[in-house]
């Protein structure tokens, strides 16, 4: 039986595959990684990241999603060009989608 964090490992991979699949050829589960600094930081951190996000329902907005998604970026030190940015976008709107389903 696996622990919830493998479970959410799982999960989170799953997801990122999901976006990768869905996505334009230049993005690989490596670009999203980079892209987004979740490759910088434990499963448990960005967890805690997006449990402080929710609301009262336990749902994380779309502001609040990319938020979360800009401390993360900001804090990973990645420097990122404004086509960098343009892929964040599109990777961060489809991965909200994918979650928001």
């Amino acid at each position: 039986s696996q622990s919830a964090n493998e479970d959410g490992e799982e999960s989170a991979a799953h997801a990122a595959q999901a976006v990768a699949e869905a996505a334009p050829s230049w993005v690989s589960l490596d670009e999203v990684r980079r892209l987004t600094g979740l490759g910088s930081f434990s499963v448990d951190e960005v967890f805690e990241l997006f449990a402080e996000a929710t609301n009262d329902e336990g749902m994380v907005s779309v502001e609040a999603f990319e938020a979360c998604f800009e401390e993360l970026v900001d804090a990973s030190g990645v420097d990122l060009t404004e086509d960098d940015l343009d892929r964040l976008r599109l990777i961060l709107s489809r991965l909200y989608e994918t979650f928001d389903a």
